[in-house]
């Protein structure tokens, strides 16, 4: 699925949510339906492995996003949940060993858009207040993130400051679950958690070119307290973190080394 796939899905569904009456009140989204705005800020983790080749970089983290998803009545019901993510970190310095010899030092910074589609069947418990509700679900996502590295020292002998670029694509199948809990007429717990196979994933380097992984997983927790404002919005707080583990892979001479990213942090959820 392409970026341009993903953003025609969508619209579709923005569209496929707006009433038919012809009033003003025609471009708010129908009662069930909620828009969803998500910021989430931390920290991230990279790395690269192959045998005697090992690099490391951190930094912090940014990533925002905006959805639509019909859970807000916590009906029995099937459940839609469509999101497009952006994210982005700051330039830092990435460090490579070989064979735990400091062997190489870069600038590294990275950015990426993430667009997915869910499907699941939401359930809530039988008593009358319906405090509790779960909905287990399967989803197709899709990640792409581009890199960037200069300025490259090698054994303080060789400098450089020639830009290479990398991006990863990366298709995967999402299972998990939507869950929240009622505490009071105001206040409710909520998480999201799901793991991740990758399907298929590709480093494309501006200096190597083209190589195919061979899978991978991401696992991702969302976690926090809602605060409902009105009948109609609220808003949440908790922490989250995203763990990716991609394995890599050759052609010829050129090798894409197993390498891993976690972000981590806090996040602010408001819904309307």
């Amino acid at each position: 699925m392409s970026r341009s796939v993903a953003w025609l899905i969508l619209i579709i569904l923005c569209f496929t949510l707006i009433p038919a009456e012809g009033s003003a009140e025609s471009f708010s989204l129908s009662k069930n339906w909620s828009l969803n705005i998500q910021e989430k800020i931390g920290g991230a983790t990279y790395a690269e492995k192959e045998q005697t080749i090992k690099s490391e970089w951190r930094n912090i983290y940014y990533r925002s996003d905006v959805g639509l998803d019909n859970l807000r009545d916590h009906s029995t019901a099937i459940k839609v949940i469509a999101n497009l993510g952006f994210f982005a970190v700051p330039t830092n310095t990435e460090t490579w060993h070989v064979n735990n010899i400091k062997y190489q030092t870069n600038d590294m910074g990275f950015w990426g858009i993430t667009p997915g589609l869910e499907l699941g069947y939401q359930f809530n418990n039988l008593d009358s207040q319906k405090r509790c509700s779960f909905a287990p679900f399967l989803g197709y996502n899709y990640k792409h993130i581009k890199f960037k590295r200069t300025n490259f020292n090698i054994l303080n002998i060789i400098t450089s400051r020639d830009i290479v670029s990398e991006a990863y694509d990366i298709h995967y199948i999402d299972l998990g679950t939507y869950w929240d809990y009622k505490v009071g007429e105001k206040w409710g717990a909520f998480s999201r958690i799901s793991y991740g196979f990758v399907l298929s994933n590709k480093a494309d380097n501006s200096a190597l070119g083209i190589v195919n992984g061979g899978g991978g997983y991401i696992i991702k927790t969302d976690l926090g307290l809602e605060y409902q404002l009105n009948d109609k919005s609220s808003v949440g707080f908790g922490g989250f973190f995203e763990i990716q583990k991609l394995e890599g892979g050759s052609k010829g001479n050129v090798i894409w080394p197993d390498n891993y990213l976690d972000t981590y942090g806090v996040l602010v959820n408001y819904k309307i």
